[in-house]
């Protein structure tokens, strides 16, 4: 039997939680809402999968895309204060559960998630990419690599990409 391999996509994680409740704060009005609830979805992942590996990728610094076209994300929104406030809590929390956070400077989650389940998608892991990137579903290969969308608590497996986009894993 594989072993299962949790790749965390940390940034979407966090934003995705962040805004899937009303904001929560402490007594001094700190916001926590993402904390509690990136808190609360690892308990729950420990405790259905005691014998997974976990680990979250993240983006570090300045990607190599941002050199080669300067408009690169330009369009995105600012991350909001109430947010970024929260985020060293988030990844104080990784640290504190023990799971490994890989980041690779000029290189952002994504490109770090697909190597790795490229590097493993043949090996004795079965991976789980926690993310709701469409691009990583490039690498969905049924037995192998799956895509778990941590809100609506659903595996994407080769059949639900071809659904989705009407193109092949391959195609995307």
């Amino acid at each position: 039997m594989k072993k299962t391999l949790f790749i965390i996509d940390a940034y979407n994680l966090i934003y995705r939680m962040f805004y899937a409740i009303p904001e929560m704060h402490t007594r001094s009005w700190q916001p926590v809402n993402a904390i509690f609830w990136v808190a609360k979805f690892l308990k729950w992942l420990a405790e259905e999968n005691p014998e997974a590996a976990l680990v979250v990728a993240t983006d570090v610094g300045k990607s190599f895309r941002q050199d080669m076209y300067v408009e690169y994300k330009a369009q995105r929104d600012r991350m909001p204060d109430n947010l970024s406030s929260q985020i060293d809590g988030v990844f104080d929390l990784f640290r504190l559960a023990s799971v490994d956070i890989i980041s690779m400077e000029w290189y952002e989650a994504d490109g770090i998630i697909g190597s790795i389940a490229h590097q493993y998608e043949n090996n004795s892991y079965q991976i789980v990419i926690i993310s709701s990137d469409k691009d990583l579903c490039q690498f969905v290969r049924d037995g192998h690599v799956h895509i778990y969308d941590a809100m609506k608590r659903k595996f994407m497996k080769e059949s639900d990409v071809l659904e989705k986009f009407w193109v092949p894993t391959h195609q995307v």
